[in-house]
Parts: structure tokens; C-alpha cells; sequence
């Protein structure tokens, strides 16, 4: 056996070397989500399943970190949808490297201390509710914020833009 242990290390070593496996994870720090908290104002545009059309409306967003958590309370207002209005609550596992269910798949640091992260999750998604992955791209900063949805249905090859929420700070609040 102690002639066995080596080489599973050994093997083990090089397999984590190897381009395309990683056992490494991204993680999201505090600080890649300090300028989360705050208010927002934007635009959702989605993509209408029945029509295959865009469609774009206004939205503004309260954004309150919830006690020492790392939760996040997100209050939606559409202006002219009122009847759409929504809130709910976003959890960042402690360890950085979930966001509700979903895993983050990568992290990049952008220009003016933003952060760009994305996550992964297996889903439905469409009007007939299809196996889907569904992938979520933030880009945070002092003054934007973009979550964007793009799905890719389990029988086919290309990924489809969802929606997204394009918002600028309107809190006078520096981080």
C-alpha cells in the first residue's frame, strides 16, 4: 500500500494541472459585492418567448444587505407595471462560491473597481418550461449594475439572451 500512495498522489497532481479540470473554485469576496447595497434605477429588456421580440421597461431597485449576513434584500418597482413589483431575497453562500443554488463559474476585475461573475445552474426556462442551463452575468460597480439571463436548452447548441437589468446608481451614497 505505501508504494500505491505516492502514485495516487502523484496521478492526482498532474490530473489538476490538466487544461479543462480544475478542482479550484471562484470565490466572491465582501468586497466584490460593497457596492451592492443602495438604489438603482434601469431598464429590464427580455426577450418575449410568444413573439421573439425584445421588449424593454423601465425598473428601479432597493438593494439592502440584510444584518451581518450575507443576504441581500432586492426590492423591484416597475413604474409603469406596478402590478409586476417583486422583492426577494439573494443568499451568497459564506464560503463565496454560490448565489442561492447557483455556482459561480467565473470572477474577472473590470475597469473603475468593478467585478464581472457569473453562475450556472440546470433549469427550465420558455413557455413550455424546457430543460435548460441557465447562466447569470452580473457586472457591479460604484455606479452599474447588470444581471443578464441567458439560457441554453438542453437540445440545442446556442445560448439565448433572456433578459437583463441595466441600472445606474441613483443614491448619492460613495462606498
Amino acid at each position: 500500500m505505501k508504494c500505491k500512495l505516492p502514485l495516487i498522489f502523484l496521478l492526482i497532481l498532474l490530473i489538476s494541472d490538466y487544461p479543462g479540470i480544475s478542482f479550484s473554485q471562484e470565490v466572491l469576496s465582501d468586497e466584490d459585492l460593497m457596492f451592492l447595497p443602495g438604489s438603482w434605477t434601469g431598464t429590464l429588456t427580455y426577450l418575449d418567448y410568444t413573439t421573439g421580440k425584445p421588449y424593454s421597461m423601465p425598473v428601479d431597485v432597493g438593494i439592502v444587505k440584510i444584518d451581518s449576513m450575507k443576504k441581500y434584500l432586492l426590492e423591484r418597482i416597475y413604474p409603469d407595471e406596478p402590478q409586476a413589483n417583486s422583492a426577494d431575497t439573494v443568499t451568497f453562500s459564506f464560503d463565496g462560491t454560490m448565489i442561492n443554488d447557483e455556482t459561480v463559474i467565473s470572477k474577472k476585475y473590470l475597469q473603475n473597481d468593478a467585478v464581472e461573475f457569473k453562475t450556472e445552474l440546470d433549469g427550465v426556462d420558455g413557455n413550455e418550461s424546457k430543460p435548460a442551463l441557465i447562466r447569470h452575468t452580473y457586472t457591479l460597480g460604484e455606479e452599474i449594475l447588470i444581471i443578464r439571463k441567458d439560457v441554453k436548452f438542453e437540445d440545442q447548441s446556442d445560448w439565448i439572451n433572456r433578459h437583463e437589468f441595466y441600472f445606474k446608481r441613483s443614491d448619492s451614497v460613495k462606498k
